[in-house]
């Protein structure tokens, strides 16, 4: 009798065991090719290994690997005594993956400081945080401590502003300063009124539900600038921790860096970015490869301000 496994590359999810995903862990499961269905068994049997550890993983059809999401770490075929009963029937077991190793990039908005509060274009300006920003802060502060996150390091833009945020977070953790981290440069617009930007900007302006962003300052950045020195921060970020597998960081900064960091790190247009959301001060993003853009905005608090 022939002994080989016999699968069907065009098997599909809904030919899957309906309780898979949540049933899996532990448990055996063999491949029907009479009724071309993944089948589950709560039975523990003697088997021959006819086959080296993970040799059926790549026989497995795409879909059903993708719907599974775990990782197989023996597959084997029953013994020739109980393949007239079983026979065609390939039997595996599945166990959950192990915890993921992967670099994680806190990324924070400073709180409100005197210029938010006075309604004025910061961008390099270095004014103080409000008592309001320090509160903000302190808000979210409490929300990384009640979700024990831990941080491996913590760096923050040379400004006043992201410095305080930054020493309030990182909860006695030492703060580095990284000068990539600054705000983008206003060049003209530095000190101007918020309400002036339509009157000294148009019409190289980008309207959103919450912010008039002038594209092209004077003597200042543009965003393809920005996002630029976003790719740059990532870089040295990956280079100091890339290695270390599951290291968090948190980098500490400001609104328009903070959405083009975002950008450079899940390869998005800058402008849907900046369309996409508002990051509010002391809000904090999350990037990591094992977390979507989507679910990205981790922390958020209530606004005053832009």
């Amino acid at each position: 009798m022939d002994s080989k496994p016999r699968l069907v590359p065009s098997l599909s999810t809904s030919d899957v065991y309906p309780n898979l995903e949540t049933t899996c862990s532990g448990k055996y499961y063999f491949y029907d090719a009479l009724h071309g269905r993944l089948r589950a068994s709560q039975e523990s049997r003697e088997f021959k290994d006819l086959l080296q550890p993970r040799s059926l993983y790549s026989a497995l059809p795409s879909s059903v690997d993708s719907l599974l999401n775990k990782t197989i770490i023996s597959s084997h075929h029953l013994s020739k005594a109980d393949s007239a009963e079983f026979d065609g029937h390939i039997w595996i077991t599945f166990v959950p993956p192990a915890p993921s190793m992967v670099l994680k990039i806190y990324l924070a908005r400073h709180g409100q400081d005197e210029d938010n509060a006075a309604g004025i274009l910061n961008g390099h300006r270095n004014q103080p945080l409000t008592k309001l920003g320090e509160e903000q802060a302190e808000t979210v502060a409490a929300r990384i401590q009640a979700q024990k996150l831990t941080f491996d390091a913590v760096y923050s833009s040379p400004l006043k502003r992201t410095h305080r945020t930054a020493e309030i977070l990182a909860c006695g953790k030492p703060v580095e300063t990284m000068d990539l981290l600054i705000e983008r440069d206003f060049g003209v617009m530095s000190g101007v009124p918020i309400k002036k930007i339509k009157e000294r900007c148009t019409p190289n302006l980008l309207q959103t539900d919450t912010i008039t962003y002038f594209l092209s300052p004077e003597g200042g950045e543009t965003f393809p600038d920005v996002l630029k020195r976003g790719e740059l921060v990532l870089a040295e970020i990956r280079k100091r921790y890339g290695g270390n597998g599951d290291a968090c960081i948190l980098l500490v900064t400001h609104g328009d860096f903070g959405k083009m960091l975002y950008a450079a790190y899940y390869k998005l247009d800058w402008v849907q970015v900046l369309k996409q959301f508002h990051f509010g001060n002391s809000e904090v993003l999350l990037l990591s490869e094992d977390s979507s853009p989507e679910e990205a905005h981790v922390i958020q608090i209530d606004q005053q301000n832009s």
